[in-house]
């Protein structure tokens, strides 16, 4: 069943908006014999049903308008539908990740409970400003920060920052997560009405903290060995990630080793990147959504996470022109700015190729965007890892010039094939997926 189905949030104000769609609905449970006849599936007597149906198939599928499938919360035994019709609209897991997961992996479910897809684009392109920017700044005042104090104080500004930033995120955001929000208004009714019946689906009572966390917890790592759309973008963006990481970790050789820069100002080489990534963020953002309509109305269809697949075709020419460009020039030692000029061009092609990537994983995994994206995000922290070992032997063996045209290279490679392989057999991808939305 399609996500489209789930109240509309506006980009202000999500939590209000999602409340607002469902006080109708939650007004009249007040009234208890006026709730059991107009909701009678939001009802659920644990005085006769204290477990959880076991004949009940586990296979996962997308969140569902709660206020219009009867499936998405059960009422008493008398009123469940059959075995054989739960079998075939099971209800999904709720989602339960640490307070503490990285911020970055929560973003995509955030994005995909707030924003419809016409407007996703521009949403994810605004919400990885800061984290994209993030890797261009930070060399910049470290730079500073160990030129004119010591590299201790790297770490004091950073985990002051973080206070600041973890603290901000505590006081003002707000939950999104429809069926967390739906269990805190039910709990909230219960009080105002003494009717302890008052429950939804996602209240089971043989469900503890522990195992909803085990659930959650080993959910990505199934979905990433087990969804061949994730393992295609997550190899995809691994590697341009790795890339991005690479060409970090070559900036002190060439600004400091060839150009002869102090630490200081060779670390304002990182602003060509920012630049990069800022031009690509805001031509990304709204050309994603713009595609996305354009190819609606081509094909006289409601929307299809293929649609956001196109645009990565540019970025195979786009990203290996900016790292050629990059290489060729630092090893030539032509003016600065030429170096420069490649890796901003690099950044931005970067940048529309996660877009892409981004905003497709969380159209194909609405119900468990979040899952899906830190399953994509642990194959691409890796690779951010390991890409700067290898990065000393390999320019030194090859040499900045063919150690950057064998990686554009490789990028093309990976920059046409996975988008074909997408755009070609997406949606038969999706049709086998039991976490995919539609």
């Amino acid at each position: 069943m399609s996500r489209s189905n789930t109240p509309a949030l506006s980009r202000a104000g999500s939590r209000s908006s999602l409340w607002r769609s469902w006080s109708p609905m939650l007004e009249d449970l007040v009234n208890y014999e006026k709730s059991r006849e107009n909701y009678p599936w939001l009802i659920r007597n644990h005085d006769q049903d204290t477990s959880y149906d076991s004949n009940r198939s586990s296979r996962p599928r997308p969140l569902a308008s709660l206020a219009e499938d009867p499936d998405v919360v059960s009422q008493s035994d008398q009123s469940r539908k059959s075995s054989e019709d739960l079998e075939r609209h099971p209800v999904p897991e709720p989602l339960l990740l640490p307070q503490d997961e990285d911020p970055n992996l929560l973003g995509g479910g955030v994005l995909s409970d707030c924003w419809r897809k016409e407007e996703r684009g521009t949403a994810t392109a605004i919400y990885s400003l800061a984290p994209f920017l993030g890797p261009a700044v930070g060399p910049i005042a470290a730079g500073y920060l160990t030129q004119h104090l010591n590299w201790r104080w790297i770490f004091w500004v950073v985990s002051i920052a973080d206070a600041v930033v973890q603290i901000l995120a505590f006081l003002f955001l707000q939950e999104t997560y429809p069926p967390k929000i739906l269990k805190v208004k039910a709990r909230k009714l219960r009080k105002i009405t003494g009717n302890r019946l008052l429950h939804t689906e996602f209240e089971q009572r043989d469900r503890t903290f522990l195992s909803l966390l085990l659930t959650n917890l080993k959910r990505p790592f199934k979905m990433l060995f087990t969804q061949p759309a994730i393992q295609i973008t997550a190899l995809y963006r691994a590697y341009l990630y790795g890339l991005m990481y690479l060409v970090f970790a070559s900036f002190p050789m060439v600004w400091e080793q060839q150009y002869n820069q102090e630490p200081g100002r060779a670390s304002l080489n990182y602003v060509s990147l920012g630049i990069g990534f800022v031009i690509g963020l805001q031509v990304s953002g709204p050309l994603i959504d713009k595609v996305y309509a354009m190819l609606k109305t081509r094909y006289n269809h409601p929307g299809r996470p293929e649609f956001r697949v196109p645009l990565m075709f540019p970025t195979a020419v786009i990203t290996p022109a900016g790292l050629v460009l990059y290489g060729v020039s630092a090893h030539l030692k032509l003016h600065w700015i030429i170096p420069n000029v490649g890796t901003a061009i690099f950044s931005a092609g970067l940048i529309l190729s996660f877009q892409c990537a981004q905003t497709y994983i969380i159209d194909s995994y609405e119900r468990y965007a979040a899952s899906a994206t830190g399953a994509a995000a642990f194959v691409r922290t890796m690779a951010g890892f390991s890409f700067p070992l290898f990065a000393p032997a390999m320019y030194k063996r090859l040499g900045i010039a063919w150690g950057n045209g064998l990686l554009a290279g490789t990028a093309m490679l990976i920059c046409l094939v996975a988008p074909i392989v997408l755009w070609r057999h997406g949606e038969w991808i999706r049709r086998k997926s039991p976490y995919c939305a539609g």
